[in-house]
């Protein structure tokens, strides 16, 4: 991997590439921006540069250094990101002590993804924060001599997901660097973050990822034929690790049972409902349900378009059914049924039970509609 493979970006590899040229990369640096841009792959592609034995701005990606960080496995690169709480684990415990077996598999299986593709988020069940254990452990490491001649980089993914004890120790860690250590922060929200630690970091702001960025991302990296990646890429409403997930899933077929569900609910009884949802919950993992709300919400998005007279929807090839559903709706709230599927994801995102999130929406939409429907 070089940086021509970090999609677009082009601003924020000069700044990187300057600042590793002149020798003036900073101990910390904060790399945020929307989902799935590729903070998390740029961050992992500066650790392998700062390894390489070419010692260039790029890695040769040839080396016992690159071949390692490809794998995520040099001894030199540490990756921090939420995990789950063992059984009877107190914060004085290592960060991995107490996991069950279970869990560990879990957290392999996540890093192993990681390595054979940088844009993959790592989401591990019952993993809600950081651990102040993680972060203590950042400072152990610190403390040890660097391998070869490169620099120890640690990045702390979603950096967001630190709870206060864990961001006050990071805190004294930015405020006393240690020498040949690279700190790189990756966060969708900023804002979420303490003042203190921003403060001490460098910003590196990056790019919204264009729908044709993505397009063409998905046609020449993914070999996925034009009219489907031209879907995928609007539905991503920039964010390449979305569009990877939906190219991995049989993703029009799946839209399609999306059309049916909503028929579904806005026809049927509870009994059909209930055990339509206990269908797609036992059959489906977290990232799946997560991406059928995002497709839900796709659909109402180009509802409400058609509804307020414009024509710039995503699902341009399902045209026929959307005109059929609004036709059977015309005064329907869109608006606030978005709202409910914005939530929805958002309860996802936050590991709340799936059956009742479901349920949530659904009886929203119910009382929003509030109509009997015929097929569409």
């Amino acid at each position: 991997m070089s940086w021509n493979d970090i999609i677009a970006q082009h601003r924020v590899k000069k700044i990187i590439n300057t600042s590793i040229e002149l020798n003036r990369l900073p101990h910390a640096l904060l790399f945020y921006g929307s989902e799935g841009v590729g903070k998390d792959a740029a961050a992992i592609h500066l650790a392998k540069v700062l390894n390489c034995k070419s010692g260039g701005t790029d890695s040769c990606d040839d080396c016992t250094d690159c071949k390692q960080i490809n794998t995520l496995q040099h001894p030199n690169l540490n990756l921090v990101f939420a995990m789950p709480v063992g059984k009877g684990e107190e914060s004085s415990d290592s960060p991995i002590e107490k996991i069950s077996a279970d869990d560990m598999a879990n957290i392999y299986s996540q890093i192993e993804q990681k390595a054979k593709n940088f844009y993959h988020k790592i989401a591990i069940d019952k993993a809600n924060t950081i651990k102040i254990s993680s972060i203590r452990d950042v400072r152990r490491k610190t403390a040890m001599s660097v391998s070869g001649k490169g620099k120890r980089v640690i990045i702390i993914m979603n950096a967001e997901d630190m709870g206060i004890e864990a961001s006050n120790a990071l805190l004294k860690t930015l405020e006393e660097p240690p020498q040949n250590t690279i700190l790189i922060l990756t966060s969708s929200n900023k804002d979420a973050l303490l003042p203190t630690i921003v403060s001490r970091c460098q910003l590196i702001r990056f790019d919204e990822l264009t729908e044709n960025q993505i397009k063409e991302a998905l046609i020449i990296r993914e070999n996925v034929d034009e009219e489907k990646s031209n879907i995928i890429a609007r539905l991503a409403n920039g964010n390449y690790r979305r569009a990877l997930e939906m190219i991995n899933t049989d993703f029009f077929e799946k839209r399609s049972q999306l059309v049916n569900f909503l028929v579904l609910v806005l026809t049927s009884d509870t009994l059909k409902i209930s055990q339509e949802v206990e269908r797609i919950v036992k059959s489906s993992s977290k990232p799946e349900i997560e991406q059928f709300f995002l497709m839900l919400n796709v659909w109402f998005r180009d509802v409400k378009t058609m509804q307020e007279g414009a024509d710039n929807i995503i699902n341009t090839d399902l045209l026929s059914r959307l005109t059929k559903f609004l036709n059977r709706y015309p005064n329907g709230d869109f608006h606030r049924i978005i709202t409910a599927i914005e939530k929805s994801i958002s309860l996802i995102q936050k590991n709340v039970y799936i059956p009742l999130v479901f349920f949530r929406f659904i009886v929203t939409i119910r009382n929003i509609l509030l109509v009997k429907s015929k097929d569409f």
